[in-house]
């Protein structure tokens, strides 16, 4: 899983072991970067009925110190 944390826009993708992108999110971020990873978090979930297994996560961009995946 890739999350790129913006000022503006938090954007979210997933690829599978080939590198082929399965999902993608974009979410305006509204000054809260948690709170629009938790919603493409679980925007995944529901789109893969509780069955998706992520292995990674890397992130980018200007909130990628904020999110702290706790």
């Amino acid at each position: 899983m890739g999350i790129n944390i913006g000022s503006i826009s938090t954007n979210l993708v997933l690829i599978d072991d080939e590198k082929n992108v399965i999902a993608y999110r974009y979410l305006r971020t509204k000054g809260n970067p948690r709170q629009a990873v938790r919603e493409g978090m679980d925007s995944l979930q529901e789109q893969f009925k509780h069955r998706l297994t992520i292995r990674g996560i890397g992130t980018t961009g200007s909130g990628r110190y904020l999110i702290g995946m706790n």
